[in-house]
């Protein structure tokens, strides 16, 4: 849950990235990893286009 801070960043910014962990297949973080600088970015990116796509 976002605590007040957040919540009045929320209103100024389109998005607030959150630190996490996830666990990839060896070589699927190789194949992100492979399209250099920016790779989390694009895996972002990636994610985000199947939501909205409802893949996910």
């Amino acid at each position: 849950m976002l605590g007040p801070l957040h919540a009045g960043i929320c209103r100024f910014f389109s998005h607030v990235e959150l630190a996490t962990t996830i666990r990839f297949d060896q070589d699927v973080l190789a194949a992100l990893k492979a399209t250099g600088k920016g790779w989390q970015t694009r895996a972002n990116d990636l994610l985000r286009a199947d939501i909205e796509a409802g893949r996910l």
